[in-house]
């Protein structure tokens, strides 16, 4: 350690800087992360970690650039009094396995200047520049107060970035969207949701050991805020079940045939990869907005029954109506229905031209694409079995979302066989008024007729 001899004195601000990962990161709220000229000498802060070297600390990082004649002889970091440096030293690389450390000084009056802060004694050479690193513990928010600098007999101010005594507090706000097209526009979107089937849902916030640090139910319109949270990683979890703050969090679960179609961190295309209805969340150095999670409701199917139609027998196919599908989507639409499975009591089935037995027909069905009502916009004829049977043609809606109904839906086609009937009569007259008529008779003189 030196003596207070000063060659030049520098009295910096403490920066913090919201980031988690990366350092050297742009700092908002009015705070500038450039490097400051002092007289001959410049500071210049690149970032901090924030719970790192490990919960609960922060660490910040600066490059201080001595000039020439007077050179630097030590430096003071006005830190609050309210602020409790835990370590400090010098950093080649943000991962602590790159620092070395000094012993820790405490915050105190600088004789030289009567300023209070954190010392670091050592002298620099011309033009020498080191990294210089404080271990701080807690977050706190960021302010702008005075900066001094002695060079010589001379003082020189500026107004700097350092923290205030206030724990740094921020909120994650989003956003659940009824997504009747899910991800085919590949973009988590639609109307706004907060009660779908009626029935509430809740947006979860969730720490990395999983347990839930606060929850709240979804807005009419679809939105949530998290209010009061410090810089750290999070989870957001959609459920319908609300979680219990300091426990593990619930299920993920939706109202009974709703699904989650998406999740994404912003408002234009894409994904956070696993649609899961959780969404991962960083809160570095500004509030979250748009944490969006998209749902939607999956089709029905319908079973509907044809009139009966004689059995055209041999070869010859019937045309299947359309019209005889009559699946449903409550707010979006039905625009494929598969035939999941070769009709009972039939020979063949032809669709869209392409004919099919019961050995050529693909196990994993036929998708066939629908109008706006859900009917199959190609054609479809069916080649029943001989005899007075039903022919079932089994099917499963999905949705323009691409999600299938759970339950699926058939046609029914009830085929009969053409009749012959008529009357035996006792036709006590003949043929004397020139028609067949009588009384009917079934056994006469007790013989039966067939």
């Amino acid at each position: 350690m030196k003596s207070f001899k000063i060659k030049t004195l520098v009295l910096l601000s403490f920066i913090l800087l919201f980031g988690k990962d990366m350092i050297a990161q742009t700092v908002t709220q009015d705070c500038d992360s450039a490097a400051v000229t002092i007289g001959n000498s410049s500071i210049r802060y690149w970032g901090v970690r924030y719970n790192y070297p490990h919960a609960g600390v922060s660490t910040v990082f600066y490059t201080v650039k001595s000039g020439k004649k007077p050179a630097i002889s030590h430096v003071v970091f006005g830190l609050n009094t309210c602020i409790s440096p835990i370590k400090m030293g010098v950093w080649s690389g943000y991962d602590s396995t790159t620092w070395s450390y000094y012993s820790l000084a405490s915050i105190s009056q600088d004789p030289t200047t009567g300023s209070v802060g954190l010392k670091f004694d050592y002298d620099f050479n011309d033009d020498e520049s080191r990294n210089y690193f404080i271990v701080v513990n807690g977050n706190y928010s960021i302010v702008k107060d005075s900066f001094s600098m002695k060079g010589g007999q001379k003082l020189n101010y500026a107004q700097l970035c350092m923290p205030s005594c206030s724990t740094v507090v921020y909120t994650i706000s989003g956003n659940v969207y009824n997504d009747t097209n899910g991800l085919r526009d590949n973009t988590v979107n639609g109307a706004g949701i907060n009660r779908p089937s009626t029935t509430q849902v809740y947006a979860n916030l969730l720490n990395a050991s999983n347990n839930v640090v606060a929850t709240v139910a979804v807005a009419t319109g679809g939105t949530y805020t998290f209010t009061g949270l410090n810089p750290a990683s999070y989870t957001v979890q959609l459920s319908s079940t609300q979680g219990t703050v300091g426990s593990a969090a619930p299920a993920t679960s939706l109202p009974a045939n709703w699904v989650n179609t998406g999740e994404f961190l912003g408002t234009t295309s894409g994904i956070d990869g696993t649609v899961d209805g959780k969404l991962s969340v960083t809160l570095s150095f500004s509030h979250v907005t748009n944490a969006n999670f998209g749902i939607e409701q999956r089709p029905f199917a319908s079973s509907t029954t044809a009139s009966s139609q004689v059995n055209p027998g041999g070869t010859t196919s019937v045309t299947v109506a359309a019209s005889l599908f009559a699946p449903f989507d409550t707010s979006g639409r039905v625009d494929t229905i598969k035939i999941t499975s070769f009709p009972t009591n039939a020979t063949s089935i032809t669709i869209n031209g392409t004919n099919y037995t019961s050995g050529s027909f693909p196990a994993a069905g036929i998708k066939i694409p629908t109008n706006t009502s859900g009917q199959p916009t190609q054609g479809i004829t069916i080649d029943p079995v001989n005899g007075a049977v039903t022919s079932r043609i089994s099917f499963t809606p999905y949705d323009n979302a691409g999600f299938p109904s759970l339950n699926g839906g058939y046609v029914d086609l009830p085929f009969t066989l053409i009749t012959i009937s008529g009357t035996l009569y006792d036709d006590g007259n003949g043929l004397r008024d020139n028609t067949v008529n009588g009384t009917g008779i079934g056994s006469p003189s007790s013989t039966q007729m067939y």
